[in-house]
Protein backbone atom coordinates (compact mmCIF):
# COMPACT_ATOMS: atom_id res chain seq x y z
CA UNK A 1 0.00 0.00 0.00
CA UNK A 2 1.19 3.37 -0.91
CA UNK A 3 1.92 5.42 2.38
CA UNK A 4 3.34 9.04 2.25
CA UNK A 5 6.50 9.92 3.59
CA UNK A 6 5.73 12.72 6.29
CA UNK A 7 9.56 13.98 5.85
CA UNK A 8 10.68 17.32 4.20
CA UNK A 9 13.61 16.70 3.64
CA UNK A 10 14.95 18.74 0.18
CA UNK A 11 16.12 16.34 -2.67
CA UNK A 12 19.77 15.51 -2.39
CA UNK A 13 22.19 12.96 -4.37
CA UNK A 14 22.49 10.63 -1.22
CA UNK A 15 18.40 10.05 -2.35
CA UNK A 16 19.27 8.80 -5.33
CA UNK A 17 22.33 6.69 -3.67
CA UNK A 18 19.35 4.86 -1.78
CA UNK A 19 17.70 3.87 -4.64
CA UNK A 20 20.38 2.18 -6.38
CA UNK A 21 20.80 0.52 -2.89
CA UNK A 22 17.00 -0.37 -2.95
CA UNK A 23 16.90 -1.70 -6.69
CA UNK A 24 20.55 -3.82 -5.56
CA UNK A 25 18.73 -7.20 -4.66
CA UNK A 26 15.80 -7.37 -7.33
CA UNK A 27 18.84 -6.63 -9.90
CA UNK A 28 20.43 -9.48 -8.78
CA UNK A 29 17.53 -11.71 -8.91
CA UNK A 30 17.02 -10.97 -12.25
CA UNK A 31 20.43 -10.89 -13.03
CA UNK A 32 20.24 -7.65 -15.06
CA UNK A 33 22.95 -4.60 -14.74
CA UNK A 34 21.79 -1.00 -13.72
CA UNK A 35 23.16 1.86 -16.23
CA UNK A 36 23.86 4.93 -13.83
CA UNK A 37 24.12 8.29 -15.23
CA UNK A 38 23.84 11.73 -12.35
CA UNK A 39 24.92 14.63 -12.90
CA UNK A 40 23.73 16.57 -10.21
CA UNK A 41 26.44 17.88 -8.08
CA UNK A 42 26.68 16.71 -4.46
CA UNK A 43 24.83 17.51 -1.19
CA UNK A 44 21.45 19.58 -1.76
CA UNK A 45 20.22 19.71 -5.00
CA UNK A 46 16.77 21.15 -4.72
CA UNK A 47 14.45 22.55 -2.68
CA UNK A 48 12.04 19.89 -3.27
CA UNK A 49 11.13 17.18 -0.68
CA UNK A 50 13.17 14.51 -1.52
CA UNK A 51 10.93 11.71 -0.21
CA UNK A 52 8.41 11.60 -2.96
CA UNK A 53 11.26 11.59 -5.58
CA UNK A 54 12.76 9.06 -4.52
CA UNK A 55 9.91 7.13 -4.22
CA UNK A 56 8.75 7.78 -7.69
CA UNK A 57 11.87 6.93 -9.37
CA UNK A 58 12.07 3.73 -7.05
CA UNK A 59 8.84 2.77 -8.65
CA UNK A 60 9.96 3.88 -12.02
CA UNK A 61 13.48 1.21 -12.16
CA UNK A 62 11.07 -1.22 -10.26
CA UNK A 63 8.70 -1.34 -13.27
CA UNK A 64 11.77 -0.83 -15.74
CA UNK A 65 13.26 -4.02 -13.87
CA UNK A 66 9.69 -6.35 -14.80
CA UNK A 67 9.34 -5.07 -18.02
CA UNK A 68 12.97 -6.17 -18.79
CA UNK A 69 13.86 -10.03 -19.57
CA UNK A 70 16.25 -11.60 -17.09
CA UNK A 71 19.42 -10.66 -17.67
CA UNK A 72 19.12 -7.61 -19.42
CA UNK A 73 19.67 -3.96 -18.59
CA UNK A 74 18.14 -0.59 -16.95
CA UNK A 75 19.05 2.58 -16.92
CA UNK A 76 18.88 5.94 -14.62
CA UNK A 77 19.98 9.28 -15.79
CA UNK A 78 19.42 12.21 -13.76
CA UNK A 79 20.55 15.49 -14.34
CA UNK A 80 19.73 19.33 -13.26
CA UNK A 81 19.20 21.48 -16.40
CA UNK A 82 17.18 24.49 -17.24
CA UNK A 83 15.63 24.89 -13.95
CA UNK A 84 14.32 21.27 -13.51
CA UNK A 85 15.44 18.43 -12.19
CA UNK A 86 15.60 15.60 -15.54
CA UNK A 87 15.13 11.80 -14.97
CA UNK A 88 15.16 9.29 -17.44
CA UNK A 89 14.02 5.64 -16.59
CA UNK A 90 14.93 3.21 -19.99
CA UNK A 91 14.11 -0.39 -20.31
CA UNK A 92 14.71 -3.02 -22.90
CA UNK A 93 10.97 -4.37 -22.40
CA UNK A 94 9.06 -5.46 -25.25
CA UNK A 95 6.12 -3.10 -24.88
CA UNK A 96 5.91 -0.05 -22.87
CA UNK A 97 6.34 -0.22 -19.52
CA UNK A 98 3.83 2.71 -17.98
CA UNK A 99 0.64 -0.01 -17.86
CA UNK A 100 -1.73 0.56 -14.56
CA UNK A 101 -0.61 -0.05 -10.79
CA UNK A 102 -0.26 1.65 -7.82
CA UNK A 103 3.29 2.70 -8.25
CA UNK A 104 2.59 4.40 -11.53
CA UNK A 105 -0.11 5.97 -10.45
CA UNK A 106 1.41 7.38 -7.32
CA UNK A 107 4.43 8.50 -10.13
CA UNK A 108 2.04 10.15 -11.98
CA UNK A 109 0.63 12.10 -8.89
CA UNK A 110 4.10 12.99 -7.55
CA UNK A 111 4.78 14.45 -10.73
CA UNK A 112 1.54 16.58 -11.05
CA UNK A 113 2.35 18.05 -7.23
CA UNK A 114 5.68 18.68 -8.04
CA UNK A 115 4.29 20.75 -10.87
CA UNK A 116 6.35 18.72 -13.33
CA UNK A 117 6.06 17.00 -16.24
CA UNK A 118 6.47 12.96 -17.30
CA UNK A 119 6.47 11.64 -20.89
CA UNK A 120 6.49 8.21 -21.79
CA UNK A 121 7.97 6.49 -25.64
CA UNK A 122 9.58 4.05 -27.09
CA UNK A 123 13.21 3.56 -27.11
CA UNK A 124 15.49 4.36 -29.88
CA UNK A 125 16.50 0.11 -29.31
CA UNK A 126 13.20 -1.37 -28.20
CA UNK A 127 11.72 -0.84 -24.83
CA UNK A 128 10.38 1.64 -23.05
CA UNK A 129 11.69 5.56 -22.42
CA UNK A 130 10.13 7.03 -19.59
CA UNK A 131 11.22 11.05 -18.92
CA UNK A 132 10.48 13.20 -15.37
CA UNK A 133 11.40 16.46 -14.89
CA UNK A 134 10.67 18.50 -11.71
CA UNK A 135 10.93 22.12 -11.27
CA UNK A 136 13.60 23.22 -9.22
CA UNK A 137 12.31 26.71 -8.31
CA UNK A 138 8.83 25.24 -7.46
CA UNK A 139 9.19 26.71 -3.67
CA UNK A 140 11.18 29.58 -4.11
CA UNK A 141 7.65 30.48 -6.76
CA UNK A 142 5.40 29.40 -3.54
CA UNK A 143 7.03 31.82 -1.26
CA UNK A 144 7.45 34.76 -3.20
CA UNK A 145 2.97 34.40 -4.21
CA UNK A 146 2.31 34.64 -0.53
Amino acid sequence: TYRPERSTRTFAVADLEDVRLLMTPELRRKRQRLEWSVDLGSGEVARVNGAPIRQALLNLLLNASAATPEGGGIALSAASRGGELRFEVRDEGPVVSAGGGLGLWMVRRTVDECGGRIAVADGPNGGTVIAMSIPIAQEERRFDAA
